[in-house]
């Protein structure tokens, strides 16, 4: 039998480690115990907030860099060289005569790569000695720093959760491959790695996206030096698996979120009255701006421009911002009234959706995504209607401009996003133009 929950009481409320953990200021369980060994009590273990010094984080890992061998004379030649040691091997790399400029300009163009990784990178050698996991290992230091702004998942600092499908995809490669040569893996093994995600039951469309996780790797490698190109291009001619020809299946389209439901589960977003308010009012916000859940919880006080009847909310960090592109949103009469008095008298740096103090002189805090949805999740099952998330509220505003003006351009403005993603993601189909067209013609 498995061990019952540990149970905390407070006051006369008696609630589980994980439950105090899931309500503000989120102490977690762990934490929570460890308050409980050193004499705290029981109240103050889970009302004192976190230490932000102990937060965790996702921010990406602060590797250091090795220092740069040093340039020294080779007695021998009279030539310029340094030497340093690799995957247990050793390095000899010339830069001309000794004192020369010649040798001073290889030098310091030596030291720039070095400081980025590129020659510790590519000192895997080319060839049938360099091993998939090893592709792998560099791929992911890639991802995680991004060399200085060229790539990788890092924005602002902090690791996007795009890193998670290039982990999980290469996963699966180096669970049956990891110890091949880079070049003798080819179009069968793909196939192979694949056969094992579809007998893992991942969805069609998900076993496609880690499938291109992985050839971009190695096209990646390519650019490093890493993989030969022919072995890059045979991997790109495995076609993707196509709807009804295999047999890893296709989940259920996300649809647009009805309001029945979405209001039916307003009293069970929170047991605090206060808290539930706030998340109301986050809900509300988002159905009538459609945005990503990401841009409503990370709305700040001046990112908004209220200074004509339609107010205006620029998006400082979003989704596709490393693709310059730029994405703002339209604030109507119907959604102001509920943003105001969420904007009175706070800085501009202030996050506009906050749960309350949780005690006489705390801070507010913001409305983390994830704590956003997973209220979200809990109130439907309490209040026992169709669960939704917070991202079909972007669907169903993008399904309610459609019927309103009958234009995938409209919808798509609305949004902040492309007319042919909005037409294939985010409208609910509609026959409402075509049965207006049977009616007149038909």
């Amino acid at each position: 039998m498995p061990n019952p929950p540990k149970l905390l009481t407070v006051g006369d409320e008696t609630l589980t480690y994980k439950q105090w953990a899931e309500r503000p200021p989120y102490v977690s369980v762990t934490t929570i115990s460890s308050r409980l060994r050193l004499g705290w009590s029981p109240k103050n273990a889970v009302t004192v907030p976190p230490d932000r010094r102990f937060r965790p984080t996702t921010s990406a890992p602060k590797e250091s860099v090795r220092p740069c061998p040093k340039l020294r004379p080779h007695k021998a030649t009279g030539q310029a060289y340094c030497e340093w040691q690799s995957s247990g091997e050793r390095h000899v790399k010339y830069f001309g005569k000794w004192q020369s400029e010649e040798a001073k300009a290889a030098y310091a163009r030596f030291t720039l790569e070095w400081a980025t990784r590129l020659v510790q990178r590519s000192s895997v050698a080319l060839g049938d000695t360099a091993l998939v996991c090893e592709l792998v290992e560099a791929w992911i230091a890639y991802c995680k720093t991004g060399d200085g702004g060229e790539g990788g998942y890092l924005k602002h600092g902090r690791l996007t959760s795009r890193i998670h499908a290039q982990q999980t995809a290469t996963k699966y490669l180096t669970k049956g491959y990891g110890l091949t040569p880079i070049d003798q893996f080819g179009p069968d093994e793909l196939r192979a790695v694949r056969k094992g995600m579809i007998d893992a039951n991942l969805a069609r469309k998900t076993i496609n996206g880690y499938q291109g996780n992985i050839v971009q790797m190695f096209g990646w490698g390519v650019g490093r030096k890493l993989v030969k190109p022919e072995t890059w291009h045979t991997l790109q001619t495995v076609g993707r698996l196509l709807k009804g020809k295999t047999t890893a299946p296709d989940w259920p389209k996300k649809r647009a979120a009805k309001w029945e439901d979405v209001e039916a589960a307003f009293p069970f977003l929170h047991d605090r009255e206060d808290c539930r308010a706030a998340l109301e009012t986050l809900i509300r916000v988002h159905w009538l701006i459609g945005g990503r859940p990401q841009d409503l919880t990370g709305m700040r006080v001046g990112d908004i421009d209220r200074s004509e009847d339609v107010w205006h909310y620029v998006v400082n960090a979003h989704k596709n911002e490393h693709r310059e592109q730029d994405l703002d949103y339209f604030i109507g009469p119907r959604a102001q009234p509920l943003l105001a008095p969420l904007l009175a008298g706070k800085k501009p740096t202030d996050f506009v959706f906050l749960y309350p103090p949780l005690q006489a002189g705390g801070q507010p805090v913001p409305i983390r995504r994830d704590v956003y949805g997973k209220r979200v999740k809990d109130a439907c099952k309490r209040a026992k209607v169709k669960p939704w998330t917070p991202h079909q509220l972007r669907h169903s505003r993008a399904t309610e401009v459609m019927r309103m003006f009958e234009s995938n351009e409209a919808a798509a403005a609305a949004i902040g996003d492309s007319p042919e993603v909005t037409r294939l993601v985010y409208v609910d189909p509609q026959d409402a133009v075509r049965k207006r067209i049977a009616r007149v013609s038909g």
